[in-house]
């Protein structure tokens, strides 16, 4: 046990759908430790004044959500080798040294996945849906863990270009065999030959539960051993995993993703490393 009480939090925009608060309440009363974590729902305009803000308080840290992980970087005083090759940053330790930024989103997506599904990535297409700052995060994970090909799917192929370019530098860092990155519009989306296919936009979030990335016949174009993943972990399924699975296919949500990231961010805030009883516990909690 520790006298130091932790203040912590969250910025995002919109925030309503976000179980990090519970998430990161249950890490610290699993390791002993006293804190709060705060939800601060900041529109884009206020920004540049909340983080200010966040600086000149007794703040720990918090972490980065939809839709700043990429805009909130030119505001950090440092940056992580990983989190600036990704070219997006959803942790910030505040300290003496000031606004630092990491990536734990790379890692905690790995660490989320079965065993079976990470031996799937190995030498397979993964199809992206989105080209955002989770798309980076993503992509990178994919490109460590040894996919051949990647593919980005998004409505907005001038921001694709530009994740492209992030990935092949991350690529150039993280594997000897790079993988060839492509990109396609939603109406050219061809599912054939995947090994997975990983939706990181918010279409679907809470909310808006009936809307879905893909329709369901480019859904039915997956192969059948497909793994469909969507990093949405509210509702839990969303329409998107559910018509998958009535298809058979074997599919995955992002509250493990949300456990290894927060518990990745936790321990750059803390310094402590929860056991791996400790995450079992907490995954059984919210799942």
């Amino acid at each position: 046990m520790t006298s130091k009480t932790y203040h912590l939090g969250i910025i995002g925009h919109p925030l309503g759908h976000t179980l990090s608060p519970q998430l990161q309440t249950a890490f610290l009363k699993q390791a002993g430790l006293s804190g709060i974590y705060e939800v601060w729902d900041t529109v884009p305009e206020d920004l540049p004044e909340m983080i200010k803000t966040l600086k000149q308080h007794a703040i720990d840290g918090f972490n980065v959500t939809i839709p700043y992980k990429t805009r909130i970087m030119p505001l950090l005083d440092e940056i992580d080798p990983l989190a600036k090759a990704i070219g997006a940053v959803n942790t910030v330790v505040i300290s003496s040294k000031g606004l630092q930024g990491f990536n734990t989103d790379c890692d905690g997506f790995w660490d989320s996945l079965p065993p079976s599904l990470q031996q799937n990535i190995v030498g397979s297409k993964v199809i992206l849906l989105g080209a955002g700052g989770a798309a980076r995060a993503v992509g990178a994970a994919m490109i460590r863990g040894g996919a051949q090909s990647l593919v980005l799917v998004a409505r907005n192929l001038d921001q694709a270009a530009q994740t492209r370019a992030v990935l092949n530098a991350c690529a150039a860092l993280l594997s000897e065999n790079p993988p060839k990155i492509s990109l396609l519009p939603y109406q050219a989306f061809d599912g054939s030959q995947c090994g997975a296919i990983i939706n990181t936009t918010p279409v679907g979030m809470s909310g808006d539960l009936l809307a879905m990335p893909l329709t369901l016949s480019q859904i039915r174009s997956l192969p059948d051993s497909a793994w469909v993943i969507d990093l949405i972990y509210k509702p839990h399924p969303t329409q998107f995993l559910k018509l998958a699975q009535a298809q058979g296919y074997a599919t995955l949500d992002g509250l493990g993703m949300l456990l290894h990231q927060g518990a990745l961010a936790f321990t750059h805030w803390t310094g402590v490393t929860l056991p791996q009883t400790c995450m079992d516990n907490i995954f059984r909690q919210f799942a």
